[in-house]
């Protein structure tokens, strides 16, 4: 019995510590979400993009209409669903916001992945914020194309296996 009571004030001692470290675990991606968001929110297209393929995404997905092959159907599917809940601004300007979402969720997996190797926390956010301002990434994720929410799809796949 005397064991049993022990072992309860020992769990409960571990519990209070394991959610401060729980959250001293959310500090770093919930700064990497301000720093990217940020950036990434106030480079966006305020309207329709300049390009064909920008401007096709723009139109196609709140219409749910096919583009051009292949069509990326799950980010068509997405981007429609996104542009039906969120009412900020226009269609065009929806689903520019829906890529820097993908583009900031993409971030937050390379920097799991980065964790997951055993790299130091300071270290694994240095390389995503690189990561994540290069200028691959930021024209992915400034105007709507499928790329950010496929790049952010696979890679959330590779982390779970």
């Amino acid at each position: 019995m005397q064991r049993d009571a022990a072992s309860a004030v020992s769990a409960a001692s571990t519990a209070g510590r394991d959610a401060p470290s729980r959250l001293r675990g959310l500090v770093a991606p919930a700064l990497l979400v301000l720093v990217l968001g940020g950036v990434y929110i106030r480079s966006l297209l305020p309207g329709p993009g300049h390009s064909h393929d920008t401007a096709e995404a723009q139109f196609a997905a709140p219409l749910l209409c096919v583009t051009h092959p292949s069509g990326s159907p799950s980010y068509l599917l997405l981007g429609h669903a996104f542009s039906r809940l969120v009412p900020l601004g226009t269609p065009a300007h929806r689903m520019n916001l829906l890529s820097a979402l993908f583009g900031v969720l993409g971030c937050l997996v390379v920097r799991r992945l980065l964790r997951r190797l055993r790299v130091r926390e300071p270290v694994a956010w240095s390389i995503t914020v690189a990561f994540g301002l290069m200028p691959t990434v930021c024209a992915s994720r400034s105007s709507p194309r499928s790329t950010a929410s496929t790049s952010c799809s696979w890679l959330s796949c590779r982390t779970r296996s």
